[in-house]
């Protein structure tokens, strides 16, 4: 096989020259390949390098840019050097969006493992993203900001709805008692005098005739037609036509009606407008918003809370306004990086769908700061909130989590006089501790 003259052979990853753009030929087996296509996604900054193969394994389709052929290395060389002196600050660029950006051929897509417990994964996601709580969150994320956008649909499957496992059984069973234990029923109807029964009880002698009349049996649609009733319940003896099915999932042992199942839609995924924007310009993917139940905007936010608050000085009524102080998400990925950031960012919102109730409304007032309205709650509450919010600081796996609370009790007749500027004020207070 010919290899470029300049070709230089390096024994690891690490012996890679420090250069932002260039290419690499692996030529190892199948085992050790995989193993270096993840690690050079997973070192951030190969994503300015084409990456090919001397031979195909598991995921030299999905982590490479293909087999090496020499006839055509220069030319895509060339043009991979020309579309990344178009980016104009380097340093910043996302490496999901880089990879893509720089190949207009290049895809992100979703690779099948049946020994996998969700039978597929993205594994460009998974070597750039090793901390990522959830691939599929993060992707419904990025295409809703149009930095990737969806492809083509490559596959749909049913996961189990309590631990997302592929891996289910699909069990036909009695709709009257669940029962598994069925057999499949042949009947006869006989036509002279009515009498159903199962076919066996119909033979005579070769023949069939009906063990009621004694009417031979010749011709079906004429003498006898079967019933729709095939199958029958050894356990309850109930006779039906259609089966219900029920699923049993392999991983946990969950079982659920098979249409309650969720579905899972396997696309892959290209550059998308805005994807293609950061590329040129060079900025950094803006941190994941809190996915919270009961989210409302800030304008309308402050309005109901106006609102609710006049409601409350007429009724003499009393309401709890809530203030979470979160770090700064931004210095929180500087500082741990961008996966870190999304683990964070999926805890918190777990944890805190669980917490409010239906009627609480929450507003991301600021990237750092939630506010919730907790009606018909007062400060002598707090103490049952303090304890809640406090079960869920301790269950966030990060060391560097921090969590300050803020409450204040309305009504407030200053808010009357100009809600914008209360809430402005109530917002110096929660930046003061800084």
């Amino acid at each position: 096989m010919d290899f470029p003259e300049a070709m230089i052979h390096c024994d690891s990853v690490e012996d890679l020259p420090q250069i932002p753009v260039g290419a690499v030929i692996i030529h190892q087996n199948a085992s050790l390949q995989d193993g270096i296509l993840t690690q050079l996604h997973s070192e951030g900054r190969f994503w300015g390098w084409r990456i090919y193969v001397v031979s195909s394994s598991e995921y030299s389709s999905v982590l490479s840019d293909g087999l090496y052929e020499s006839s055509s290395i220069q030319e895509a060389l060339d043009e991979h050097h020309d579309r990344y002196k178009l980016i104009n600050t380097k340093n910043d660029v996302d490496p999901v969006v880089g990879w893509l950006g720089l190949d207009k051929s290049r895809r992100l897509l979703p690779y099948k493992d049946v020994n996998q417990t969700s039978i597929y994964s993205y594994p460009l996601i998974s070597a750039i993203y090793p901390d990522l709580n959830s691939t599929d969150r993060y992707l419904i994320a990025r295409v809703k900001e149009d930095i990737l956008t969806q492809a083509s649909l490559l596959d749909r499957i049913r996961i189990c709805g309590s631990c997302a496992s592929g891996h289910l059984n699909f069990v036909e069973v009695c709709p009257s008692c669940q029962s598994i234990d069925l057999t499949e029923q042949q009947s006869l109807h006989c036509f002279t005098c009515g009498h159903v029964a199962e076919q066996n009880q119909f033979k005579r002698k070769s023949k069939l005739e009906c063990p009621n009349c004694l009417t031979q049996l010749r011709h079906i649609g004429v003498d006898y037609d079967r019933p729709l009733e095939s199958l029958s319940c050894n356990s309850c003896t109930h006779k039906f036509v259609e089966s219900d099915t029920l699923t049993a999932c392999f991983s946990c042992g969950a079982k659920a009606d098979a249409s309650d199942l969720a579905v899972r839609q396997l696309f892959e995924f290209k550059l998308g407008f805005h994807g293609e924007y950061i590329l040129r310009n060079g900025k950094q993917v803006t941190p994941p918003e809190l996915r919270l139940q009961g989210k409302v905007s800030d304008t309308y936010f402050v309005n109901i809370v106006d609102w609710l608050n006049r409601l409350a000085i007429r009724h003499k009524e009393q309401h709890l306004l809530l203030g979470l102080y979160l770090p700064n998400l931004t210095e929180f990925a500087n500082r741990h990086g961008e996966s870190k950031m999304y683990n964070l960012v999926d805890q918190i919102t777990d944890r805190l769908n669980g917490l409010f109730r239906d009627s609480d409304i929450c507003c991301l007032y600021r990237n750092d700061v939630l506010l919730v309205l907790l009606p018909k709650t007062n400060l002598e509450h707090m103490h049952i909130v303090k304890e809640k919010i406090g079960s869920l600081s301790e269950s966030i796996q990060d060391e560097d989590f921090a969590l300050s609370i803020f409450a204040w009790n309305l009504p407030d007749a200053e808010i009357n006089e100009n809600a914008d500027a209360w809430f402005e004020d109530k917002l110096s207070v929660i930046y003061a501790i800084d």
